[in-house]
């Protein structure tokens, strides 16, 4: 595609990690490209991203100082993003003195609703089950829903429950869920915003856009807070 030059720059989204090598005839070549929810640890990069390090540790940090400190994690580690929000996690224990608990970390492969099921009912049949979970994926947290209220337990009087990406059913849920809200919409708009800065030479490349996240309070921890907290990122 870059040889036939039939167009001036590319986007890239992609659902797996993104390894260098892709970028190879990218970078060799100077061609205008932006990567968009990815990046590079080891090297710089045109790119547009959110912290999932800092929202995950918003959102565990949230539980802990409503007094939660048996939470549960569904820990899903296939790509980057799973790891810097189970980074995120177990940074929030480490700043607030709580002992990681092996038995309330459920390890999965991917974030659909039938694994936020099978991780709630584990969770649930521990003898010290957890009092909140933080589950890294709405969809998950869905999952986990259903399996709480069909338990008989109750959000967030038994279990507290915060999501993560905000999508739109996380309002409507019952309770609605707290969720970190990542504004999808916006990674399109600067996304293409940078690549046309890039293409018409009004930045310099490489170049690493951070989109602002928040955390957004509803009725499923428990706190009597509503609304929506920013969240500072770590870049």
């Amino acid at each position: 595609m870059i040889r036939e030059g039939t167009f001036d720059g590319i986007l890239l989204r992609m659902g797996g990690d993104l390894e260098e090598d892709c970028l190879v005839p990218l970078l060799e070549t100077g061609f205008p490209y932006v990567v968009i929810k990815r990046y590079l640890s080891n090297r710089m990069i045109n790119c547009v991203i959110n912290d999932d390090v800092q929202g995950a540790f918003a959102a565990t940090e949230h539980l802990i100082r409503l007094g939660h400190t048996r939470i549960g994690l569904i820990a899903a580690e296939h790509i980057r993003v799973a790891r810097d929000r189970c980074e995120g996690y177990l940074g929030a224990l480490e700043a607030h003195g709580i002992e990681v608990d092996p038995d309330l970390i459920y390890h999965c492969g991917d974030y659909m609703e039938e694994t936020g099921r099978k991780a709630a009912e584990t969770f649930m049949s521990l003898a010290n089950r957890p009092t909140a979970i933080f589950a890294p994926g709405d969809i998950v947290a869905i999952g986990a829903y259903h399996t709480i209220q069909e338990a008989g337990l109750r959000i967030p009087e038994d279990v507290a429950i915060v999501g993560y990406d905000d999508i739109p059913p996380a309002a409507t849920l019952s309770p609605p869920l707290t969720s970190v809200s990542t504004p999808y919409s916006e990674f399109g708009i600067q996304s293409a915003s940078l690549l046309l800065d890039i293409i018409t030479q009004r930045v310099q490349p490489p170049r690493r856009v951070i989109i602002e996240q928040s955390l957004v309070v509803r009725n499923s921890c428990g706190s009597r807070l509503r609304g929506e907290a920013p969240i500072a990122s770590r870049f």
